[in-house]
């Protein structure tokens, strides 16, 4: 049972990995065509997709079911790859909007300083992962619970990139002379 399900989590880690290459890009491009028409709409897009894929997860995650039930098991890996696939455009719509809000005097050092962001949270997601292990025992399920309302709730933090990035696009055209076409 143990090599069973050591094998599914592998298949389920290799899946959402390739699934995260087919979403991140298209996702990308959904935000470029978008924001040809409105300068908020990658804001708005990382809040919705980063919404709906930790939506998905914790459906996934909250589902109760015994292993050798294969239309559950096949529901749970949709529903992680689903998320999968919508959490991998968090990534490179954010990093849009960080070179499009900032001159190119310094966003070496932003990208930077979000890459090291993003490392530490990455970390701090393991510590809290182990931390819930302790708690919960070898229940992963609610560890992935946790973790997943915790994601949902640092959404308020994305908003207020609805106001902030419109505000920061017009001030770098008006400092550096820059249009929409060369911001992109």
């Amino acid at each position: 049972m143990i090599d069973g399900g050591s094998t599914f989590a592998t298949l389920i880690m290799i899946g959402t990995f390739s699934i995260q290459i087919i979403g991140a890009p298209y996702l990308g491009k959904l935000a470029d065509n978008r924001y040809k028409h409105k300068n908020t709409a990658k804001a708005e897009l990382i809040i919705l997709i980063v919404l709906i894929g930790s939506l998905f997860y914790l459906g996934g995650f909250l589902l109760d079911f015994p292993v050798f039930n294969i239309l559950m098991v096949l529901l749970f890996s949709a529903l992680i790859l689903l998320g999968a696939f919508f959490m991998a455009g968090d990534g490179p719509i954010s990093q849009s909007i960080l070179g499009d809000v900032n001159p190119p005097q310094v966003r070496t050092t932003i990208y930077s300083i979000t890459f090291i962001a993003q490392m530490t949270g990455q970390s701090i997601g393991i510590l809290i992962t182990g931390i819930l292990y302790g708690i919960f025992g070898n229940v992963f399920k609610w560890s992935f619970v946790t973790i997943t309302f915790v994601l949902i709730a640092s959404i308020l933090l994305l908003i207020p990139l609805k106001k902030t990035v419109p505000s920061d696009l017009a001030y770098l055209e008006t400092k550096f002379g820059r249009n929409k076409s060369q911001s992109m």
